[in-house]
């Protein structure tokens, strides 16, 4: 099999954590890329596609504004209380 990132070659390989080397907390069955490291097993790729699926019914995203914070104008009251000041 060949990595969906860099081509690379695909292994089977057991994943097993959480615990002692002996009774682990958790295991599953994957595929790992021996070039980029790249991890993947069907859960990852049914929750990508699930994913994929919510955001293409999404209404689309208002245009970015930008904001001028409050304090942007804060340069012109400084000089200001600093001439007060004097």
């Amino acid at each position: 099999m060949k990595c969906e990132r860099c081509n690379g070659l695909v292994i089977a390989v057991s994943f097993v954590g959480g615990g002692d080397d002996t009774h682990g907390a958790w295991k599953y069955d994957g595929l790992k890329c021996l070039n980029c490291g790249y991890i993947t097993d069907p859960l990852f790729v049914k929750n990508r596609e699930l994913t994929r699926s919510v955001a293409a019914h999404q209404p689309a995203s208002r245009e970015y504004t930008p904001v001028t914070h409050h304090l942007a104008s804060i340069g012109a009251i400084q000089g200001q209380l600093s001439a007060v000041a004097r």
